[in-house]
């Protein structure tokens, strides 16, 4: 099974994503509905699950042609680098529970999968649920996530469910091509 999550609103201090699923369609997950799924191109079925919200995304590389330098890790307050990560289910002792862990996540340990309402709730970590509305401008602007723990309990019900089925669980972050890094 592969999580992606891509990233869409780009903030100076946070980051705000949608969260998709790519079933292998070697089994019926029991817990997502068929009518939700669509048939991916690369085989299988996908559906989106929720959205995110991440620390401030930055220039995890030199950009030379649009001048912009590498910039520093600041721990709790930078979004992991774009790649394809290995998912585990690890017992967490500040969760008390296993979590949905990120494996091989360069310069970060423990980024996990989890619940949260607000960007100041993140500490590195990927927050899960659907982002509010906003009475006043764009969701995206003050970001606020709703039914996260139900999202996460879906999410680790869907991740536990392919793992039981033999599947390997990877998430691939991405963010949209052309977007400039804030400064």
């Amino acid at each position: 099974m592969k999580i992606l999550l891509r990233r869409i609103y780009l903030r100076e201090n946070f980051t705000v994503g949608c969260l998709q699923v790519i079933l292998s369609g070697k089994y019926e997950s029991e817990y997502i509905a068929l009518s939700t799924l669509k048939p991916h191109l690369n085989g299988g079925l996908w559906t989106t699950l929720a959205d995110t919200i991440e620390p401030r995304a930055i220039a995890w590389e030199d950009k030379p042609l649009i001048g912009q330098k590498r910039e520093e890790r600041i721990a709790g307050l930078t979004a992991i680098a774009e790649g394809t990560y290995r998912v585990t289910l690890r017992d967490s002792k500040t969760y008390k529970r296993k979590m949905p862990t990120l494996v091989g996540v360069p310069e970060f340990r423990n980024i996990v999968l989890r619940t949260g309402k607000n960007v100041r709730q993140t500490r590195g970590e990927i927050l899960v649920g659907r982002l509010a509305p906003s009475a006043e401008g764009h969701p995206a602007d003050n970001p606020l996530l709703e039914e996260s723990r139900k999202i996460f309990n879906l999410l680790f019900n869907i991740i536990e469910e392919a793992m039981d089925y033999g599947e390997k669980v990877s998430i691939e972050v991405s963010s949209p091509k052309g977007w400039t890094y804030p400064s």
